[in-house]
């Protein structure tokens, strides 16, 4: 079984798209990716009697960036103020994407779309082999997966094995009392010591450099954990605004379910979506 863990994280945790791969003596399910490394999944039946897909593909805004990115597209402009969902590179992305559920079949119809557990869920029941998700949830793939499992690097697209990465970020509100204890208080969740213990407990891949050592375990899965640092080397950040909530609804609803849930051609969504989209950036730059 293949899985694909993503999710970025720097600062406090970072975390990055990979492939997680997973396969017992009696593998439930077997994915081949086309020679070219542009990931063309074919499916192997089902074992163990059990319906088994190549891949979860959650009706998540999210977990097409990647794929959007790999492909040389993107969903705002460098000064976050232009939409670039009607990129031709954005659209041929999430369409490839959508097709995997509707078209290719590699991946299982979203019969659940409020549930934002849909896709993890799909991947640790053993009815989907891949799945995009973050180092940070190593330490439940390592609980709940029943298969040996590892990780790969995203499939290639025109512009590369690109995932996204984000960061967690704190802050001193300039209206406090207690700014040097505060100050303390940063300074120490920041640090090595600080971020060791994060990173021990696998709940967050550090961003600096000198706590990585302690997310890396050799006595459990994953066995090629040193492919987050390489996955790194391209990831681009997953940019958000001040609307970005706000967004983040209106894309869901607009956007992102009338494409994978309902199965509609995502350059038809994109017309429609797009221009309350634009005005949501509008509303972030003029905050």
């Amino acid at each position: 079984m293949r899985q694909h863990l993503d999710d970025p994280r720097a600062a406090v945790g970072a975390a990055l798209e990979l492939f997680l791969s997973s396969a017992g003596e009696d593998p439930l399910v077997r994915i081949l990716l086309s020679d070219d490394g542009t990931g063309g999944m074919l499916p192997f039946v089902t074992t163990q009697g059990m319906p088994v897909v190549g891949f979860s593909a959650p009706n998540d805004f999210n977990a097409m960036v990647p794929f959007v990115f790999s492909n040389g597209g993107d969903y705002v402009d460098a000064d976050f103020k232009k939409s670039q969902l009607s990129k031709p590179e954005t659209i041929e992305a999430i369409q490839w994407y959508a097709d995997l559920i509707h078209k290719q079949k590699v991946a299982a119809i979203v019969d659940d779309p409020g549930n934002t557990n849909w896709g993890s869920e799909q991947f640790y029941s053993g009815r989907a082999a891949m799945w995009t998700t973050g180092p940070w949830n190593f330490v439940n793939a390592r609980s709940k997966v029943k298969d040996t499992w590892d990780v790969a690097l995203l499939p290639k697209g025109k512009a590369g094995s690109v995932s996204w990465v984000a960061g967690s970020g704190f802050g001193i509100a300039n209206t406090t009392k207690f700014k040097n204890e505060a100050w303390q208080v940063l300074k120490y969740i920041t640090s090595t010591e600080g971020l060791n213990k994060v990173a021990k407990a696998g709940r967050g891949y550090p961003g600096r450099i000198s706590s990585v050592p302690a997310f890396y375990r050799t006595d459990v899965p994953p066995e090629h954990q040193q492919l987050i640092a390489k996955q790194a080397e391209t990831a681009k950040a997953f940019r958000t605004n001040s609307t970005w909530q706000e967004i983040s609804v209106q894309l869901q609803r607009d956007f992102v379910d009338p494409i994978i849930v309902s199965a509609k051609p995502v350059a038809e969504v994109t017309r429609a979506a797009e221009a309350a989209y634009q005005d949501l950036l509008d509303k972030g730059s003029q905050a």
